[in-house]
């Protein structure tokens, strides 16, 4: 029996849900040192808009980063919104005992999904924002970046084996 398009999409939307609400303490985090808001934010970044890191790197003429700011920031306006909407929410899904937490999960779902969705969207604006030498290079990008990431995940996991075994 093949799974449908939605339910893998629900699926993964309850998977993300956490990372999503992870995302924005984050953001909020990254932003309280300034001391570390570089650096935060590039981690923020790394993890929550991978894609952006990797358009970042494409020699972006002044107006292209113009316009990606301004698809990032109204996207981010509406998550603050989204947010502050649903925030209320966290603590029924946080007990499945809470009479509303069906309901609180369900609406976490939906929310997911419209996440998933528009930052979708925004991707493909920005994308189509891009030279066709820019898109070009973009896959190349890309592994780069994987592979950065697989190597740090790989040393990471070598010192915490090590630590541990201390």
């Amino acid at each position: 029996m093949k799974p449908s398009i939605r339910l893998m999409t629900r699926l993964l939307a309850v998977a993300t849900i956490g990372v999503s609400l992870c995302a924005i303490n984050t953001t909020a985090f990254a932003h309280s040192d300034d001391e570390h808001a570089g650096m935060g934010h590039r981690h923020h970044m790394m993890h929550d808009r991978p894609f952006l890191m990797a358009v970042h790197q494409l020699n972006l003429t002044d107006e292209q980063r113009q316009q990606i700011k301004d698809i990032v920031k109204r996207s981010e306006d509406q998550e603050k919104a989204d947010w502050s909407q649903h925030k209320g929410e966290l603590k029924e899904l946080m007990n499945p005992g809470d009479p509303n937490y069906a309901g609180a999960v369900k609406a976490a779902e939906d929310a997911a999904v419209a996440h998933i969705e528009k930052r979708s969207q925004d991707n493909l604006a920005i994308y189509n924002l891009l030279t066709a030498e820019q898109k070009a290079k973009l896959p190349q990008v890309i592994e780069q970046m994987r592979q950065r990431m697989q190597e740090h995940h790989t040393e990471r996991h070598q010192h915490d084996s090590s630590s541990s075994s201390k």
